[in-house]
């Protein structure tokens, strides 16, 4: 026979299940939030001070010569996309890191533009302008800020080159390596 107690006990029980389960997934997403952060601190992203997608107003993509040119704006899936791909760059290491640039997956001048009221605020060049030619961002910030360098593995830069060729349009086939002209 169920008593009145028995039913209060099983009440609490479930409340105090409910509460762990919250507790739980609260510590959860906790931890992700910090372990996001510090990954996206030690990236370009961090450098720009950009912590989140939400930080990112407008950004497009282009490849050589774009002057006067109407560029679109990534979807915000794709900038989410872009946020995660930009959150993989570190700092790079010369003697580790191995080399490949832009031009070795078919894209050539290649940018990424980020602006604000339709003024271009900061731009990240994906470059192999270094001396050793291999694929790097870097960014110079106004203000007299030295010229930082980022690195980022050639898996992550194929998942690059799928959003410059979607925006752009450009890739070997139509865009040769050598051509100057946009």
């Amino acid at each position: 026979m169920v008593t009145v107690a028995g039913c209060l006990e099983k009440g609490e029980t479930m409340k105090k299940r409910k509460i762990m389960f919250a507790a739980v997934i609260v510590v959860f997403c906790l931890v992700i939030f910090v372990v996001t952060r510090q990954q996206t601190s030690r990236s370009i992203l961090g450098t720009m001070k950009m912590y989140s997608v939400f930080q990112i107003p407008e950004v497009s993509l282009a490849q050589g010569n774009y002057s006067g040119k109407k560029l679109k704006n990534l979807s915000f899936q794709d900038k989410v996309q872009l946020f995660h791909i930009l959150q993989k760059t570190r700092i790079y290491q010369k003697e580790k890191d191995p080399k490949y640039s832009p031009e070795d997956l078919g894209l050539w001048d290649t940018q990424i533009l980020f602006r604000w009221d339709n003024d271009t605020k900061n731009i990240l060049y994906w470059s192999d302008y270094q001396d050793d030619k291999t694929g790097l961002f870097t960014w110079g910030a106004v203000d007299g800020d030295d010229i930082k360098s980022y690195y980022l593995d050639k898996k992550y830069a194929l998942k690059l080159q799928k959003l410059f060729i979607k925006y752009t349009g450009k890739n070997e086939k139509t865009f040769p390596k050598n051509s100057q002209d946009s």
